[in-house]
């Protein structure tokens, strides 16, 4: 039986979302490394490394090295906030997860569901790995 690669989909979970995003208003760092992120966000830089950058690299707030993107000062502009979001939304999960339960406010429930039945992961999984990105914080 051959090892089926599973389908993943980046997310932040929403409490480091916000902490992150709260800390880039105060100040964009010029590099945003795992010892920074273990620092701000009171993580491990093991967790930082493989559960928060590679997200911040997907949605493209900071780019491979670590260095913030244009998009980083869009991420804490208040104006510019929600339409950043569904620019990530867009680029980065699939049209029928967007299209099917649109925000501003799509059903948590369906969404844990989808990513669930789409990832194969377990229910707690789904919970953390709803894309906080916003489905339900854009307007």
């Amino acid at each position: 039986m051959a090892d089926e690669e599973k389908t993943t989909y980046p997310s932040i979970p929403a409490k480091q979302w916000w902490a992150l995003r709260s800390k880039f208003k105060q100040s964009i760092p010029p590099t945003v490394t795992p010892g920074y992120l273990a620092a701000a966000l009171g993580m491990s830089e093991g967790s930082a490394k493989a559960n928060v950058l590679p997200a911040l690299v997907a949605f493209r707030i900071v780019d491979q090295d670590g260095k913030p993107t244009e998009r980083a000062k869009q991420w804490r502009d208040d104006g510019q906030y929600a339409g950043l979001c569904e620019q990530i939304r867009q680029e980065t999960y699939p049209s029928e997860l967007v299209h099917a339960l649109p925000p501003p406010l799509p059903n948590r429930e369906s969404v844990e569901r989808w990513i669930a039945n789409k990832t194969g992961v377990g229910q707690g999984a789904a919970e953390t790995g709803i894309p906080n990105v916003d489905l339900s914080d854009i307007g």
